[in-house]
């Protein structure tokens, strides 16, 4: 059993290059340089993404959220010296 969080029967429909089974493009359409795995890991973690909000008393609501474009990393201030 792979060690993924997705299922293996998952197939990419859009966009057309990446076409085919999940795992398979991950593994074999793309070049896993050092740069490559840190751009994607931000844009993973800071850039655009989808949500869906159900609420007890709400209707289901949905949309694309991200990091404001100004947004500055906080780095703690340290009061040990």
């Amino acid at each position: 059993m792979p060690n993924s969080t997705f299922p293996s029967h998952v197939i990419i429909e859009e966009p057309e290059h990446l076409r085919g089974n999940y795992e398979d493009s991950l593994n074999e359409k793309f070049v896993w340089t050092d740069e490559f795995k840190s751009r994607l890991q931000n844009w993973r973690s800071l850039g655009e993404q989808e949500i869906q909000c159900v609420g007890k008393y709400t209707e289901e609501r949905g949309g694309i959220v991200s990091y404001p474009k100004d947004y500055v990393e906080f780095v703690p201030t340290s009061f040990c010296r």
